[in-house]
């Protein structure tokens, strides 16, 4: 779901030692960071308001740790906004605007964010540690999950073409943009997929009652493996895998009786993956699908190539994930001739309406969601469930702010066929 401000890629003309530029690029936006007491005359909803003499420390924190840092006082409760995707909406159009924004966002200014980048470019953190967002993320509780994500259960985004942008409409958008994909990947009876990250089941209850198929869905997560096989208990073509892409996947598709698959999508999973490692997970499926098949991919990607993603999505939400520029992405599809790219889209203009009306739900349903929360906060690096809660809609306000700019976030949809002129 950010992944946002990439990896601190690019060098900015002017130094940080000048205390007041953050104020000057914040102030060329409009945006406040105000005390409590100067917010009294008023304020726009996309000011920061600062309690008990905390500006000073919202600044620095901001100033040094990017996104974290300003995350990081959001959750402590030293500010509050009324808008915080407006805020972050402003921020990100620092980039439209062709500022320095290299300096609010980027650059590795604190041995925190320094140390981060050299990690990832020495090591290679997402394939070693690709566990940890499973436990840290997606098997969080089930009602959590049931209470932001709407009817459909779906993790991506929608398409809200010809659609109102409402919450009411989120059930409807994500089946247009399922139907999007059984267009474009000609599902048809008879098919065999593999969905690489199968989430809670989404895509396989979309397709059930349409086509007859053999169904794979592969999960790091043991509650979405557990979720989805009580949930399609007795359904004998739908099978469901703990299983990572980085392996191979000759053995699933034994354990379902297959030896080809016909067609593979990646809705917005790639992104765990690590760009580094896309060309061996893509060469994982080259080795299993029949000639005629189609792979498909929808992936949160960004504007330049990357290594990791924002600090605050990588600490709090999607660990060790990185957002992959359209030359990644192009770079591992070609890579060894493996596939053709035959299609490609962009679709970043329906995230917006997407993570709101995941917010409003979430926001509805807090009452519901809130105990289960309280039973697993000792596992969390969380002092209270209000502490929680704060994160949780810090982080989808701000993916809310982050997209609609068109800057760095991206949503790239890509059809590919398997290319049978090269041996692998």
């Amino acid at each position: 779901m950010s992944l946002i401000s990439q990896v601190y890629q690019r060098t900015p003309a002017t130094s940080l030692k000048s205390k007041d530029l953050v104020d000057q690029l914040l102030i060329s936006q409009d945006i406040r960071i105000l005390a409590e007491q100067d917010a009294l005359a008023g304020v726009n909803p996309w000011d920061i308001v600062c309690r008990d003499n905390q500006r000073k420390n919202v600044i620095n924190q901001f100033r040094t740790f990017k996104t974290l840092g300003l995350g990081n006082t959001y959750i402590q409760g030293l500010w509050h906004c009324e808008r915080i995707d407006l805020l972050f909406e402003r921020l990100f159009a620092l980039d439209v605007e062709g500022k320095r924004n290299s300096v609010i966002f980027e650059l590795p200014n604190s041995p925190y964010l320094l140390l981060e980048q050299l990690l990832y470019k020495v090591f290679n953190i997402s394939l070693l540690r690709q566990m940890d967002v499973a436990k840290t993320h997606y098997d969080l509780p089930i009602e959590l999950y049931e209470g932001f994500l709407g009817e459909s259960m779906k993790y991506t985004t929608g398409d809200w073409t010809g659609l109102t942008q409402v919450p009411e409409n989120l059930t409807a958008a994500q089946n247009q943009n399922l139907a999007y994909w059984v267009n474009e990947l000609n599902i048809s009876d008879g098919d065999v997929i593999l969905d690489c990250g199968c989430g809670w089941g989404t895509l396989p209850d979309y397709l059930k009652h349409q086509f007859n198929i053999t169904y794979i869905g592969i999960t790091i997560s043991d509650v979405q493996v557990d979720y989805c096989r009580s949930k399609f208990e007795g359904l004998k073509n739908y099978h469901f895998f703990h299983h990572s892409y980085h392996n191979r996947h000759q053995n699933i598709l034994a354990q379902a009786g297959v030896e080809q698959i016909t067609k593979c999508i990646f809705l917005e999973t790639l992104e765990h993956g690590g760009s580094r490692n896309l060309p061996h997970i893509l060469r994982n499926v080259r080795e299993v699908i029949s000639p005629d098949g189609l792979l498909g991919i929808q992936t949160i990607g960004a504007d330049h190539p990357t290594l990791i993603c924002d600090p605050y999505i990588n600490r709090y939400i999607f660990q060790h994930a990185s957002l992959s520029s359209p030359s990644q992405l192009g770079k591992a599809i070609e890579s060894n001739r493996q596939f053709v790219k035959i299609k490609e889209n962009n679709i970043f203009e329906n995230y917006p309406a997407t993570l709101r009306s995941w917010n409003h739900y979430f926001q509805e349903n807090w009452d519901d969601i809130k105990p289960h929360i309280q039973r697993i906060l000792d596992s969390t690096t969380f002092k209270t469930v209000d502490e929680w809660k704060r994160h949780w809609e810090f982080y989808l306000l701000m993916c809310v702010g982050a997209f609609v700019p068109g800057t760095y976030p991206q949503v790239y949809q890509i059809t590919a066929r398997p290319n049978f002129f090269v041996k692998l």
